[in-house]
């Protein structure tokens, strides 16, 4: 358990957070340099974030009639059911009364760090992702080397105009500091081949960051990067050195990422079960968490078939009499063993058709036995 608080008192807080807002036109100014279309893709993202989540955390806050039936309160919408978790995890943290086994370490200790500075309230995290958004494009145009182009449009466009992009930034969601940190992966990358050391330690520390937020993606991420590696050993003047290097860095990723997801990590046990059916119990867990993949309506959008529980009129759904509900792992073997009965049925009548036409072209060519009395 943390035991060191570092959460300000509120008039400090209301200063910091003008501090805070001149920061960041200071930081747009220095990201929107480039000039040109880029500048005014990255103008139009950012006052598209700040104003439509000024909005919608005063909707919810104030409970506005508008739209009450996706409203949460406090700041807080439908679409973002994790994040009054997230804000309370960050409280904790910021006041030093947090456990240790708490989800998505990197982002809820940044976080608690901003609520520290700026308030307890879902407002403080537009900060915080309005500032990893321009970081992120002040990363795209490092990476494009100040050289305007189509893929530098495309990207930028990307990122500032994208539906999920754009939405998950508005709430106290994890996915804006994500992106940020992978966009940040690929240009450390290609750092990597000049500076072997400082390239390194910014992988490993980035490794760390990624799997604490979604070690799952970070996994892919690391294979990824080590295509990479592989390419740039192949392309190096002394291959043994670059090849020993690429072997230090992966192997230190690993041990980072198992260290930023180990509190993430279901436990796999694939030489108890099958991996295929351990991999459908992994998804099945994934989609009924609140908020990772289903969106719950309010009272007005929940009707007979919705997956709220509870009709218009009131009734609570329950499975039909003598019908148990079937685990991941047994519906999957059940459409497996559909599957199969279908291609044998199929099987079946092909080589039924196959026999029987068989037959008769070999009638037709048997020549005719007269019987004679």
């Amino acid at each position: 358990m943390n035991t060191s608080g570092f959460m300000l008192p509120a008039p400090v807080q209301i200063a910091l957070t003008a501090v805070a807002a001149v920061a960041l036109f200071l930081l747009w100014r220095r990201v929107t340099r480039v000039g040109g279309r880029a500048a005014l893709i990255i103008t139009a993202g950012f006052l598209l974030r700040a104003l439509a989540g000024q909005a919608l955390f005063w909707i919810s806050w104030l409970h506005l009639p508008i739209a009450r039936s996706l409203q949460l309160g406090g700041g807080f919408w439908f679409f973002a059911l994790d994040g009054p978790g997230y804000l309370s995890w960050a409280d904790l943290f910021a006041r030093g009364t947090l456990h240790l086994d708490y989800p998505s370490r990197f982002f809820v200790q940044v976080f608690g760090v901003f609520v520290a500075l700026f308030g307890p309230v879902a407002s403080t995290v537009l900060l915080l992702n309005l500032a990893a958004y321009l970081a992120t494009c002040a990363v795209i145009v490092a990476i494009a080397r100040h050289r305007p182009s189509g893929a530098l449009f495309f990207s930028l466009a990307a990122v500032s105009f994208g539906p999920s992009a754009v939405l998950w930034s508005l709430q106290p969601l994890k996915d804006t500091l994500f992106m940020l940190l992978v966009t940040l992966l690929i240009l450390v990358s290609a750092w990597w081949k000049e500076a072997r050391l400082a390239g390194a330690v910014a992988i490993v520390a980035l490794a760390y960051g990624i799997s604490s937020l979604r070690w799952y993606f970070a996994i892919f991420v690391l294979c990824a990067w080590a295509v990479f590696a592989l390419w740039t050993v192949l392309t190096a003047p002394r291959r043994l050195r670059a090849a020993l290097a690429a072997v230090v860095v992966f192997a230190l990723s690993l041990v980072a990422i198992w260290a930023g997801g180990r509190y993430d990590m279901p436990p796999l046990r694939f030489w108890r079960h099958s991996l295929v059916g351990r991999l459908a119990d992994i998804g099945y867990r994934f989609g009924t968490v609140p908020g990772a993949t289903t969106i719950r309506p309010g009272p007005r959008g929940s009707g007979p078939g919705s997956p709220s529980g509870r009709g218009r009129a009131g009734r609570s759904r329950s499975p039909a009499p003598g019908r148990r509900a079937r685990s991941p792992r047994g519906r999957l073997r059940t459409r497996t063993v559909r599957r199969r009965d279908r291609a044998r049925a199929a099987r079946r009548t092909t080589a039924g058709r196959r026999r029987a036409h068989t037959r008769r072209r070999f009638d037709r060519r048997a020549p005719v036995r007269r019987r004679y009395g």
